[in-house]
């Protein structure tokens, strides 16, 4: 075994965790020759903030040479890995499916970051697709109107909930009313679960519920709100003025004291800034769509510069989200539809940026640093035009 620094017998031991001198390793070369590399057929890897050690797990196809290329970084000062292989080798001869592990110290140089590289995933599984199964537009019209009927049955559930809480929270939590975001997250759960399933990758990157937060997303669909409400916080969206006059939601949303916008109004716009700097202020965290707008392609559109600027005066963290698979289940514009999706929709929730760093950035490169953030979790093909 032929790793990407000198090892020597002593790290590895077998299952029965004893030495293992059967398998000398040598030190190896930094990056394999092309025709020694393995094909990696999966790649899961978790890390933990309690351990000091980074452990990865590899299925690879094993080449005539017998090398496997496995190697990772780790977050403290000392590195576990696993790897398991199996294939044949050149000569005809097969091999042994065997499992290893080694507890390594980290190479001087190396970031905490794995070495070897796995395919990526394909993304194109979220996108709208280019064409739809015949009868499909539809049965998309049915689920739509199932959504519609179902929210409203939900709606006669909760909100006299809402409304019953609504005086003791209005006069104890003005700003933040998290109670009511409570109900309405529970609200939003019980609505989608029949029709398409919410993954968050990323949940530990949340700052903690009682920081003040700017959450910055990406825009495809009514469904990006629906899919937000999933994340385990409490936050007031900037929404157009139109939500909230939907029966039910729109009380909702008011009693949660969310925030509504005009676009076309100037009086509005001002309005809003106020009172959402005010917000955060207060320890209230907003989630914005800084493009203004859906999408009706799923490509990103130019984001707009009001949620940075609202994060700099209110000296609040901001957290970039990429969402995933909106679009395709309701495209844009087309509220009507609701098509099935066996991915259904994923939140990506990316590094934080800090209050302290957030204020040493102008709202314009810190508006470009978390558009290249989001736009880095999207499919190629939703990236938007290249910029200068």
């Amino acid at each position: 075994l032929k790793p990407f620094w000198p090892l020597s017998s002593q790290h590895l031991v077998g299952e029965d965790g004893h030495g293992d001198r059967s398998a000398q390793p040598q030190a190896g070369p930094r990056i394999p020759p092309a025709g020694l590399r393995p094909v990696l057929k999966s790649i899961q890897a978790r890390t933990s903030p309690q351990l000091t050690f980074f452990q990865v797990e590899l299925v690879v196809a094993h080449h005539c040479s017998g090398s496997v290329v496995v190697a990772c970084a780790a977050q403290g000062d000392a590195e576990c890995f696993q790897y398991h292989y199996k294939g044949k080798s050149g000569l005809g001869g097969s091999l042994v499916a065997h499992t290893r592990r080694a507890l390594l110290p980290r190479p001087a140089g190396v970031a905490g970051h794995a070495l070897a590289e796995a395919p990526a995933e394909d993304l194109t599984k979220f996108m709208i697709p280019p064409k739809r199964a015949p009868g499909m537009g539809v049965f998309a019209v049915m689920r739509a109107v199932s959504l519609f009927v179902w929210l409203m049955t939900l709606g006669l559930v909760f909100l006299p909930l809402i409304g019953l809480v609504f005086p003791f929270v209005k006069r104890r939590d003005p700003e933040r009313r998290r109670m009511i975001d409570l109900f309405v997250r529970l609200w939003t759960r019980v609505l989608i679960w029949p029709f398409f399933k919410v993954q968050i990758d990323g949940m530990e990157k949340l700052p903690p519920s009682d920081q003040a937060v700017v959450y910055v997303a990406n825009h495809q669909s009514f469904m990006d709100i629906l899919s937000a409400l999933h994340l385990p916080r409490s936050f007031k969206f900037i929404s157009k003025a139109s939500i909230f006059k939907i029966p039910l939601v729109g009380l909702a949303m008011k009693a949660a004291d969310h925030v509504g916008l005009e676009r076309e109004d100037r009086r509005s716009q001002v309005e809003v800034f106020r009172k959402s700097v005010r917000k955060l202020a207060a320890g209230a965290s907003l989630f914005i769509y800084p493009e203004g707008t859906r999408s009706k392609d799923g490509v990103m559109l130019e984001f707009k510069k009001g949620a940075f600027s609202m994060a700099k005066r209110g000296k609040a963290t901001v957290v970039p989200m990429t969402i995933l698979g909106t679009g395709r289940i309701m495209p844009g514009g087309k509220e009507y539809f609701c098509y099935p999706s066996r991915p259904g929709t994923r939140i990506v929730i990316h590094d934080p940026i800090s209050a302290e760093k957030v204020q040493e950035m102008s709202d314009a490169d810190l508006m470009e640093q978390v558009r290249t953030v989001i736009e880095s979790g999207l499919p190629e093909a939703c990236r938007g035009p290249p910029r200068e």
